[in-house]
């Protein structure tokens, strides 16, 4: 699992499509067959857009809740 931020200042500027296009990308590259990735709720609608699936939800009293994301590449 991996994680990636995009400055809130350039949200919905396509920022964060053309970085996860390029991760998948990569990772097709290298075979993987499942890529995850963990969400904070801002971003959940953004990797469900994309085809990413909810997996589990993490509570963490450091961190906020966090959602485990995964889509099959």
């Amino acid at each position: 699992m991996f994680t990636v931020f995009v400055n809130p200042d350039y949200h919905g500027r396509g920022v964060g499509s053309k970085l996860m296009d390029k991760v998948e990308e990569l990772a097709r590259d290298k075979k993987y067959k499942i890529l995850k990735v963990p969400s904070g709720l801002s971003s959940l609608d953004f990797y469900r857009h994309r085809g990413y699936k909810e997996v589990r939800r993490v509570h963490s009293a450091d961190h906020g809740d966090t959602i485990e994301m995964e889509k099959k590449i």
